[in-house]
């Protein structure tokens, strides 16, 4: 089959794809032979509960986006107290 052989040339480094899932669906014997409906992929292949492949990382990364929304706040804040306090000095002048 063309479809099948096409996925297993295809090839996509650095990112995830759904090439393996396209692969399964090209091979069974239901959708070569025709008998699929709309729910034939939801019956079929249901969706695997899998963990995050990295999940230090992707808690690493939710640090710093905080650490950094925290540093951005700080100087906003800062920025705000500076401008307050050179009001207070020219108005005591």
């Amino acid at each position: 089959m063309r479809m099948r052989r096409a996925l297993s040339e295809f090839r996509i480094m650095g990112v995830k794809t759904n090439i393996p899932f396209h692969v399964k669906l090209v091979d069974s014997a239901r959708f070569q032979a025709g008998m699929f409906d709309t729910r034939f992929v939801e019956d079929r292949f249901p969706l695997e509960e899998q963990e995050p492949p990295y999940p230090e990382i992707a808690a690493i990364a939710a640090t710093m986006v905080s650490h950094q929304h925290g540093q951005q706040t700080a100087s906003h804040i800062d920025r705000n107290e500076s401008r307050t306090m050179l009001r207070w000095k020219w108005s005591v002048w």
